[in-house]
């Protein structure tokens, strides 16, 4: 049997976890949420969509609900590539990451307090493509300072 399926339909990104592989759009034509699995976006070349991200869909009825069978079209933001440009990329040496949780810890040694260690999450290692790091692996990160201490905001190959 062959799920009926909708051509077309606009949809906004709610939020998408890459550790977990899956997360959800709120089309426009739709009384409810659609599962956006992370092999749709293999598809399209990617690991994971920003919260807000504008994308076209395909969607069918699947056994729990409405989920995304194609990702049509996708908005790319141009502030994320923008952030690449500009401000300090410090340099960070992995210490561990657990796959398992999605996160992990990296050290910087010229932050703005000096050596220090750094939170990451599979969700910036997704935003840069970039596969789970090993300890002692090297990235560039861009750092923000959160109640718990320092992350990295974004990341990128170094």
């Amino acid at each position: 049997m062959v799920a009926e399926q909708t051509a077309g339909t606009p949809a906004v990104v709610k939020w998408f976890n890459p550790t977990k592989g899956f997360g959800f759009v709120t089309p426009s034509e739709a009384q409810s949420d659609a599962l956006l699995h992370a092999s749709v976006l293999a598809k399209r070349g990617k690991r994971w969509l920003q919260e807000g991200t504008r994308v076209e869909v395909v969607l069918e009825q699947g056994p729990k609900g409405l989920v995304v069978a194609e990702l049509l079209t996708i908005e790319e933001t141009e502030t994320a590539e923008d952030d690449l440009e500009g401000g300090d990329w410090i340099d960070a040496e992995v210490k561990f990451f657990n796959f398992a949780k999605g996160y992990g810890f990296a050290v910087v040694t010229d932050g703005p307090e000096g050596t220090q260690d750094v939170f990451f999450d599979s969700r910036v290692l997704a935003q840069a493509d970039l596969d789970p790091p090993r300890p002692g692996d090297h990235f560039k990160v861009k750092l923000t300072q959160r109640p718990q201490g320092c992350a990295a905001e974004r990341i990128k190959a170094g």
